[in-house]
């Protein structure tokens, strides 16, 4: 913020946007600071309840964590739009709920008290879930009207008079890596590991230069719905990765849409994997999805052929989307 403040006061609408988004992407480094930092004074002081580790025999630790592991590949099946048609939707609320149960049980990360709220969701919240009804297969979105009338934004609250579409823009975003060859997906990167925002590595050597380019996480706020990588290149691996706030328990439609393919986890779990090489469409697939009360992470990795690199994310409530 150093620079924009030594102007002292903005005096034009240049100098107050400038100023804005050094006020936003402090407040935001901020917040993911603070929750990291009680995350790992959590974790080096060992705060878990003595009734809570008598509970945990090593027999169910390995159950939990054999159930995580199956949850997990049933939802990179469900989650792939291998083979279906644009504007497909695909219902992974059960296995979110699942998954969300398993973690709670297995002692695993849940991160639901960093927005000041019970750090035990109520789970009851997820099992009222109508899954049969109202759920058709597919959906198809009018691209000019939700061009026109999607807001930006990360966040959802209950007494909001906004019900609509909103696409996330405002994230992280690192790259660009080589492109592997072989099977999508197959090569895993950094961040599919651990999300370091303080992190760097080495990525693709630059076409002219022919150095190895030195990575680090960019923000990016983007006032559009398509979201461009910086320094886009062809043949290339980005990740970008947010957070998405609820206030409650959240039934929610998601839109992925990427030039060229893109993989989506929410709370680290696939919800969405395309492949092939393909131009952006807004419908290309829609998941319904579970979010947890507090902060929820999205991480997307985009894969770009030749020529551009884009990729959006939508999120609406379903009742708004289904008519429910």
């Amino acid at each position: 913020m150093a620079e924009p403040l030594k102007q002292n006061q903005p005096n034009s609408s240049e100098e107050f946007q400038a100023f804005n988004e050094a006020l936003n992407q402090a407040v935001q480094s901020s917040e993911r600071i603070a929750r990291q930092a009680e995350n790992r004074l959590i974790s080096a002081s060992g705060a878990q309840s003595s009734d809570d580790k008598a509970s945990q025999t090593a027999d169910q630790l390995k159950q939990a964590l054999s159930k995580a592991a199956s949850l997990k590949a049933k939802m990179a099946m469900a989650g792939s739009n291998m083979g279906r048609s644009n504007g497909n939707l695909q219902d992974l609320r059960s296995l979110m709920q699942q998954s969300y149960a398993n973690t709670s049980l297995s002692g695993g990360d849940d991160d639901t008290g960093q927005a000041g709220l019970s750090a035990s969701y109520d789970r009851e919240s997820f099992l009222g879930a109508d899954k049969s009804q109202n759920n058709p297969s597919g959906i198809r979105l009018d691209s000019r009207k939700t061009f026109a009338q999607a807001l930006p934004g990360r966040r959802f609250d209950q007494e909001s008079s906004r019900k609509g579409w909103i696409f996330v823009d405002t994230w992280y975003i690192i790259g660009p890596w080589d492109l592997p060859k072989g099977p999508e997906f197959e090569q895993s990167f950094p961040p599919e590991t651990m999300v370091d925002l303080d992190a760097s590595y080495e990525g693709k050597r630059h076409p002219r230069t022919k150095e190895a380019m030195q990575l680090r996480w960019r923000f990016v706020q983007s006032g559009s719905l398509r979201i461009k990588p910086p320094d886009e290149l062809s043949s290339t691996v980005y990740f970008a990765y947010t957070e998405v706030f609820c206030e409650s328990a959240m039934d929610v439609v998601v839109a992925v849409a990427s030039d060229d393919r893109a993989k989506l986890w929410i709370n680290n779990l696939v919800v969405f994997q395309d492949v092939g090489l393909s131009g952006w469409q807004l419908d290309e697939g829609f998941r319904r999805v579970l979010l947890k009360p507090g902060y929820n992470s999205v991480l997307l990795r985009l894969e770009n052929g030749p020529a551009v690199a884009n990729f959006s994310v939508l999120m609406c409530p379903a009742d708004a989307v289904l008519g429910q």
